[in-house]
């Protein structure tokens, strides 16, 4: 063993490996070097479009030692690039043919740079293992650039559309529907005094616009529950009283629910401050629409990763925080980084959290507490 590592695997005759007679026992981490044995570069890896297994590099195997094979890859990963939210070095397993498991690349990439789909840098330390079966050696394979862009799928969000803000497609971006903690896939809501005819419909959000890919009910059907359809009718809130709307998307339903409370406080003015903003000044909200006065929405806001909160007229008094990291403030879902959770009221809560620097469109409703952060791309 002595004289395996000593020679540092250099030689190239066929002679060279005969120190490889017994098995490495305790000096695994060792590296040795082989001439002919390298790896190399592979362009881009586009998660978004890539099979189950894909090839972060690529290998020659001159000069490989006789009776030896690669049995497995260390894959040791150092972010490379500017935004990284972790420098934390990561290992990914290759098979003997640079094959690694795209999750696992995924989950590497995501962890050092967040979800948004951007070509990220790592560099990557290449270490096969080689074996013939009786003697065990790593090799020092050199190190490779690899370039990774992960995969991202957009969580399903819906919008309102209808008397409440105008029935102008564009105004429907700026009704989000509230995910709901327990089922954030499937069920949604949207809390506000419903006026006017009450009438209303609801977009996904690669529809928004196209009326036969609404979701519509029984036309004018004000009951306290009903089903869904495509290209259906606008149908309304059972009366021009404050209600939460709430669809489940997954048996294409809706139901209402009559506030208990029917005269909400109403601020003038609802900020986020935070992190992104060295926690001076507010960043303003909007109204909704006129008369929808307790949703909030800001558009195109340049957020930076880091804590904030809601707060109410420029002041501490009113703020919204969570006061349950676990149970008040939840991850996006399918790969998204879209936030939402329910901020509470609170002298001592803690802050909440944005993922990643980012452009964002930031909806919050200060009856409910509910906010939705859904990044550009």
């Amino acid at each position: 063993m002595a004289l395996l590592l000593g020679l540092g695997m250099t030689g190239c005759s066929d002679n060279a490996y005969d120190g490889w007679a017994d098995p490495l026992s305790s000096g695994q981490e060792s590296l040795v070097t082989i001439d002919g044995l390298k790896a190399y570069s592979t362009g881009t890896i586009d998660l978004n479009r890539a099979g189950s297994t894909v090839a972060p590099c690529t290998m020659t195997t001159a000069n490989m030692p006789e009776g030896y094979s690669i049995t497995s890859i260390n894959l040791t990963l150092t972010p490379e690039s500017d935004g990284a939210q972790s420098t934390d070095v990561q290992t990914v397993t290759l098979d003997a043919n640079c094959l690694a498991d795209s999750a696992a690349l995924q989950d590497a990439a995501t962890k050092a740079y967040g979800l948004a789909p951007t070509v990220r840098q790592f560099k990557g330390k290449v270490t096969p293992t080689i074996t013939n079966g009786k003697s065990t050696v790593m090799v020092d394979a050199g190190t490779v650039d690899v370039y990774v862009t992960p995969a991202y799928q957009a969580a399903p969000l819906y919008w309102l559309v209808g008397a409440v803000n105008g029935w102008d497609a564009n105004n429907a971006g700026k009704n989000i529907c509230y995910v709901s903690k327990d089922s954030p896939t499937t069920k949604f809501s949207y809390t506000c005094k419903w006026t006017g005819d009450r009438n209303l419909k609801i977009w996904a959000t690669d529809f928004i616009g196209s009326w036969e890919n609404a979701w519509g009910g029984i036309d004018g059907d004000e009951s306290a529950s009903g089903s869904l359809n495509l290209n259906g009718g606008a149908f309304k809130a059972p009366s021009e009283e404050y209600y939460t709307l709430t669809i489940d998307m997954a048996n294409h339903t809706y139901n209402w629910t009559k506030l208990e409370d029917q005269n909400p406080t109403e601020y003038s003015k609802i900020g986020m401050i935070g992190d992104f903003n060295s926690w001076s000044g507010d960043l303003d909200m909007q109204h909704a629409s006129d008369g929808n006065v307790h949703n909030w929405y800001v558009k195109g806001a340049k957020l930076k990763k880091g804590t904030f909160k809601f707060r109410a007229n420029g002041a501490w008094d009113i703020a919204w925080g969570s006061n349950d990291k676990d149970s008040e403030y939840y991850e996006g879902t399918s790969g998204s980084l879209t936030r939402f959770g329910e901020g509470r009221i609170g002298a001592s809560n803690e802050n909440l959290t944005i993922p990643a620097d980012g452009t964002y469109d930031v909806y919050f409703n200060d009856i409910t507490g509910q906010f939705v952060l859904v990044p550009e791309f």
